[in-house]
């Protein structure tokens, strides 16, 4: 299939992997006993992964979602690509590489309305179906993406993940979170919460999704030590009653606190939680229970009604690592290539929240520039629906790692996505100037957040300062410097991280969602519950007793009943 592929549309990439791994396998086959044979530590399994991944980025450069002739898909179509997917999934049943080797190319594939009857003909719809459920953020997201876009409710492109809601709703999303990752990041990657992890070097390799593996809180398994559960109800609003009440004369300050701020209103400058108990039951959750992606797992939790979405494009930050040469785009391709996605997902129709990292602020930077200078109206809707735009360390003034001394450029030999980081560069400057005057005009609001400690790279733990203050700061809207590195200021701890409650913050003051209150009224539901049962059980026993009187006319006996019915018990 990989060689059928390479012959209707050559690629260097493809003729690279053929003559890397399957050259090597045909001469062992015709090696004599004196030559020592080549060593291969390739098994079976990695082999196809590597050949999946080949098919994927040859299908991810030439696809055309425009149209159903598409001559790479027909071809692998009338090679039996789609059984042969199906035979993998069920040879290597619940192997994740094996699925997400074979969901990256099936979401390239879904993007074509003719396939659909090929996915269900070959039982790939429901191993969609299996996988959406499953824990791993990037199986369940993209079964999600393959789903909808062969139902047809939306079109995601190739590089546009779906992270929230994964199933179809009945209610109609009134905000769209959008996730744009800065250099070597990823959707998987840059938006996990905090771990151990960001504190290590980060070398020049490719970075893959967080191996840490936080051990659940041990769960009070113990039995409960009322059988009455009226009682026990009661002992438990008690606590939590008492647990307000210890909270009072307590402040419970958040994660993440700024060493500065600049242009912050005196009335948003708050760093406790108002809502205590609150506060510490999500913190205890949030230490628990690990998220690769605390957008996805956290923001519905506290909003109803969001749309979230996260764009992957593919960077390096040294020239060093092997590349595909049709991947090295500008920050202006990637920025129009962001923007034909974006607007066939629908985006722009409803209000817009932007959370970007590093390079991704200047991606986002660039396409709502060019975005509010094209007539097109689907260009100009998302201008109008953009709302906030989150910056995380974006160095709109550029990153000395691309002025770095010679010795050292020399060990990291920056990539063209590093070169185009030139401190007080004239074409990041004019598109810094550009988007104020935009976001003016639009009235976005725009918060920054700044590292100030320096991230450890390379093998030899060189310390490296990615972005300072002064270029991380855009120069309007609020701005914190924050004590963290390049790698931590976009991943919260917990929920009470500053990093969290201000998008929060943001989402409330932007969309019509509705913060979900768990834990703090839940007496007070109780005692409506309690009031309620009491009034229907007065009622029944007056209904009864109206049913034996009825006859004798008793007025004034009625009038007394309902008296002695309610007066003690309620006002009690």
């Amino acid at each position: 299939m990989i060689s059928h592929v390479q012959a209707l549309n050559p690629h260097s990439c493809i003729q690279y992997f053929l003559s890397k791994y399957f050259l090597n396998i045909q001469d062992q086959m015709i090696e004599v006993d004196s030559v020592p044979a080549k060593p291969d530590n390739i098994n079976e399994k990695q082999l196809c992964i590597l050949c999946l991944d080949a098919l994927h980025h040859h299908l991810f450069l030439f696809h055309d979602s425009t149209s159903d002739e598409n001559s790479s898909v027909a071809a692998l179509k009338e090679l039996g690509i789609f059984p042969k997917l199906a035979e993998l999934m069920l040879r290597y049943r619940n192997d994740s590489e094996i699925d997400f080797a074979v969901l990256k190319l099936l979401t390239v594939l879904s993007v074509y309305p003719s396939l659909l009857k090929d996915f269900y003909e070959n039982g790939l719809i429901g191993e969609l179906a299996r996988l959406i459920k499953s824990r791993d953020i990037r199986l369940a997201s993209s079964s999600a993406v393959c789903l909808a876009n062969l139902s047809g409710e939306y079109h995601y492109k190739p590089g546009l993940y779906l992270l929230h809601p994964l199933y179809r709703t009945k209610s109609n999303h009134n905000c769209d979170i959008l996730l744009v990752h800065g250099l070597r990041g990823g959707v998987f990657v840059t938006w996990r919460q905090r771990d151990k992890k960001c504190a290590e070097p980060v070398g020049i390799i490719e970075v893959t999704v967080s191996d840490v593996e936080c051990d659940p809180c041990e769960k009070d398994n113990l039995s409960k030590t009322y059988f009455d559960p009226e009682l026990q109800q009661v002992l438990e609003d008690l606590k939590e009653l008492d647990d307000e009440a210890l909270l009072t004369n307590l402040e419970v300050v958040l994660h993440d606190i700024p060493i500065s701020a600049k242009r912050e209103p005196s009335s948003t400058k708050q760093y406790t939680s108002n809502k205590k108990r609150l506060a510490l039951i999500q913190e205890d959750e949030d230490k628990c229970n690990y998220t690769h992606c605390w957008p996805k797992d956290w923001l519905p939790q506290d909003c109803d009604s969001l749309r979230i979405l996260g764009f992957n494009y593919w960077s390096k930050l040294s020239e060093w690592l092997e590349g595909c040469p049709l991947k090295n785009a500008d920050i202006e391709s990637r920025a129009e290539e962001l923007g034909s996605v974006l607007i066939d997902a629908e985006v722009g129709k409803k209000s817009i929240v932007w959370l970007a990292h590093s390079m991704g602020g200047l991606i986002v930077k660039k396409l709502l520039v060019d975005a509010a200078q094209k007539s097109e109206p689907r260009f100009g809707n998302l201008c109008q629906k953009t709302k906030a735009v989150l910056f995380y360390s974006t160095p709109h003034k550029g990153s000395a790692l691309a002025t770095m001394p010679r010795a050292a450029a020399a060990i990291l030999w920056p990539s063209q996505d590093v070169k185009q980081l030139q401190e007080n560069s004239p074409v990041l400057l004019k598109m810094h100037n550009e988007f104020i005057k935009f976001a003016d005009l639009f009235n976005w609001e725009t918060i920054s957040f700044a590292e100030t400690q320096p991230t450890l790279v390379t093998a030899f733990k060189v310390p490296v300062h990615f972005v300072e203050s002064f270029s991380a700061d855009l120069g309007r809207g609020v701005f914190y410097e924050l004590p963290l590195d390049h790698l931590s200021i976009c991943k919260p701890a917990t929920r009470q991280s500053i990093l969290y409650t201000t998008v929060l913050d943001v989402l409330l003051r932007v969309s019509s969602c509705e913060v979900q209150l768990k834990h703090t009224d839940s007496h007070i539901l109780r005692l409506i519950y309690t009031f309620w049962s009491l009034v229907k059980s007065k009622f029944g026993l007056l209904k009864t007793n109206l049913e034996d009187n009825q006859g004798n006319g008793n007025q004034h006996w009625i009038e007394k009943t309902l008296l002695h019915a309610f007066t003690d018990d309620v006002i009690t």
